[in-house]
Protein backbone atom coordinates (compact mmCIF):
# COMPACT_ATOMS: atom_id res chain seq x y z
CA UNK A 1 0.00 0.00 0.00
CA UNK A 2 1.41 3.56 -1.21
CA UNK A 3 0.33 6.54 0.26
CA UNK A 4 0.83 9.90 -1.44
CA UNK A 5 -0.71 13.17 -1.99
CA UNK A 6 -3.84 12.08 0.36
CA UNK A 7 -4.48 8.62 -1.43
CA UNK A 8 -3.85 4.80 -0.21
CA UNK A 9 -3.24 2.88 -3.03
CA UNK A 10 -2.01 -0.67 -3.93
CA UNK A 11 -2.04 -1.58 -7.75
CA UNK A 12 -3.70 -5.24 -8.31
CA UNK A 13 -4.95 -7.23 -11.39
CA UNK A 14 -8.23 -8.73 -11.60
CA UNK A 15 -7.58 -12.49 -11.72
CA UNK A 16 -10.48 -14.06 -12.11
CA UNK A 17 -14.30 -12.63 -13.43
CA UNK A 18 -17.74 -14.07 -12.55
CA UNK A 19 -21.16 -13.17 -14.52
CA UNK A 20 -24.00 -14.30 -13.09
CA UNK A 21 -27.30 -13.88 -11.77
CA UNK A 22 -28.99 -14.20 -8.12
CA UNK A 23 -32.46 -16.03 -8.68
CA UNK A 24 -35.83 -14.68 -7.58
CA UNK A 25 -37.02 -14.98 -3.88
CA UNK A 26 -33.53 -15.28 -2.80
CA UNK A 27 -32.07 -13.30 -0.34
CA UNK A 28 -29.26 -10.68 -1.17
CA UNK A 29 -27.32 -11.21 2.13
CA UNK A 30 -27.77 -15.19 2.11
CA UNK A 31 -26.71 -15.36 -1.94
CA UNK A 32 -23.25 -13.15 -1.67
CA UNK A 33 -22.09 -15.35 1.21
CA UNK A 34 -22.88 -17.97 -0.78
CA UNK A 35 -21.04 -16.83 -3.56
CA UNK A 36 -18.23 -15.96 -1.43
CA UNK A 37 -17.73 -19.73 -0.69
CA UNK A 38 -18.84 -20.86 -3.91
CA UNK A 39 -15.91 -19.90 -5.99
CA UNK A 40 -13.40 -19.15 -2.56
CA UNK A 41 -13.56 -15.02 -2.94
CA UNK A 42 -11.15 -13.39 -1.10
CA UNK A 43 -11.03 -9.96 -2.39
CA UNK A 44 -13.55 -8.78 -5.45
CA UNK A 45 -15.68 -5.74 -6.34
CA UNK A 46 -18.88 -6.71 -7.28
CA UNK A 47 -21.48 -4.35 -9.76
CA UNK A 48 -24.94 -5.33 -10.90
CA UNK A 49 -28.53 -4.17 -12.21
CA UNK A 50 -31.90 -5.68 -12.08
CA UNK A 51 -34.86 -5.18 -9.34
CA UNK A 52 -35.72 -6.11 -5.53
CA UNK A 53 -38.89 -7.47 -3.98
CA UNK A 54 -37.71 -5.36 -0.85
CA UNK A 55 -34.69 -3.38 -0.37
CA UNK A 56 -32.97 -1.97 2.99
CA UNK A 57 -30.84 0.90 2.75
CA UNK A 58 -29.16 2.84 5.62
CA UNK A 59 -26.60 5.66 5.16
CA UNK A 60 -23.56 6.96 7.85
CA UNK A 61 -24.36 9.53 9.93
CA UNK A 62 -20.90 11.65 9.82
CA UNK A 63 -21.97 13.68 12.84
CA UNK A 64 -23.24 10.90 15.33
CA UNK A 65 -20.87 8.58 13.62
CA UNK A 66 -23.19 5.65 13.56
CA UNK A 67 -25.49 4.15 11.00
CA UNK A 68 -29.22 5.38 10.52
CA UNK A 69 -31.79 2.76 11.10
CA UNK A 70 -32.66 1.28 7.77
CA UNK A 71 -35.70 2.30 5.41
CA UNK A 72 -37.12 -0.42 3.34
CA UNK A 73 -38.38 -0.24 -0.50
CA UNK A 74 -40.83 -2.73 -1.87
CA UNK A 75 -40.65 -3.72 -5.54
CA UNK A 76 -38.24 -1.24 -7.06
CA UNK A 77 -35.15 -1.17 -9.62
CA UNK A 78 -31.86 -1.30 -9.20
CA UNK A 79 -30.36 0.91 -11.20
CA UNK A 80 -26.81 0.58 -9.93
CA UNK A 81 -24.88 -1.77 -6.74
CA UNK A 82 -21.31 -1.20 -6.56
CA UNK A 83 -19.30 -2.77 -3.48
CA UNK A 84 -16.67 -4.64 -2.51
CA UNK A 85 -15.63 -7.95 -0.26
CA UNK A 86 -12.84 -7.62 1.86
CA UNK A 87 -11.69 -9.17 5.58
CA UNK A 88 -13.31 -7.49 8.39
CA UNK A 89 -12.32 -9.07 11.76
CA UNK A 90 -11.30 -12.59 10.37
CA UNK A 91 -14.66 -12.78 8.21
CA UNK A 92 -15.38 -12.22 4.92
CA UNK A 93 -17.34 -9.01 4.83
CA UNK A 94 -19.18 -7.35 1.33
CA UNK A 95 -19.86 -3.26 1.35
CA UNK A 96 -22.39 -2.56 -1.13
CA UNK A 97 -24.15 0.95 -2.56
CA UNK A 98 -27.13 0.85 -4.27
CA UNK A 99 -29.73 3.44 -6.32
CA UNK A 100 -33.20 2.02 -6.23
CA UNK A 101 -36.07 3.80 -8.11
CA UNK A 102 -39.66 2.90 -7.70
CA UNK A 103 -42.90 4.75 -8.07
CA UNK A 104 -44.44 6.93 -5.01
CA UNK A 105 -47.11 9.24 -5.55
CA UNK A 106 -47.43 9.13 -9.35
CA UNK A 107 -43.60 10.06 -9.63
CA UNK A 108 -40.66 8.02 -10.02
CA UNK A 109 -38.31 8.44 -7.36
CA UNK A 110 -34.70 7.99 -6.76
CA UNK A 111 -32.79 6.50 -3.71
CA UNK A 112 -29.57 4.99 -2.35
CA UNK A 113 -27.77 3.87 0.68
CA UNK A 114 -25.61 1.78 2.25
CA UNK A 115 -27.01 -2.30 1.77
CA UNK A 116 -28.32 -4.12 4.41
CA UNK A 117 -30.40 -6.42 2.76
CA UNK A 118 -33.08 -7.52 0.18
CA UNK A 119 -35.81 -9.85 -1.53
CA UNK A 120 -33.96 -10.46 -5.17
CA UNK A 121 -36.85 -10.04 -8.00
CA UNK A 122 -34.03 -9.85 -10.57
CA UNK A 123 -30.56 -9.56 -10.41
CA UNK A 124 -27.70 -9.72 -12.84
CA UNK A 125 -24.08 -9.37 -11.60
CA UNK A 126 -20.54 -9.26 -12.37
CA UNK A 127 -18.18 -10.33 -9.70
CA UNK A 128 -13.84 -8.61 -10.74
CA UNK A 129 -11.96 -10.65 -8.13
CA UNK A 130 -8.25 -10.03 -6.57
CA UNK A 131 -7.46 -13.35 -5.75
CA UNK A 132 -3.83 -12.24 -4.75
CA UNK A 133 -4.80 -9.37 -3.07
CA UNK A 134 -5.83 -9.44 0.56
CA UNK A 135 -8.03 -6.06 1.60
CA UNK A 136 -8.53 -5.80 5.59
CA UNK A 137 -10.68 -3.36 7.21
CA UNK A 138 -9.26 -1.53 10.10
CA UNK A 139 -10.84 1.62 12.47
CA UNK A 140 -10.36 4.60 10.63
CA UNK A 141 -10.19 7.31 13.44
CA UNK A 142 -11.19 10.41 11.23
CA UNK A 143 -14.22 9.14 10.00
CA UNK A 144 -15.02 6.47 12.74
CA UNK A 145 -15.55 3.61 9.82
CA UNK A 146 -13.52 0.53 9.39
CA UNK A 147 -12.13 1.04 6.08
Amino acid sequence: MTEQAGTLTVEARASRHIVGRVVRGSGLRDAFRSLVEEHRLRTAWVSAIGAFEWIELTEYNQTDRRYEEARRFERCELLSMQGNLSERDGERFWHRHATVSLRENGRDVTYGGHVVDGLVFALELRIDCFDELELRRANDDATGLQL
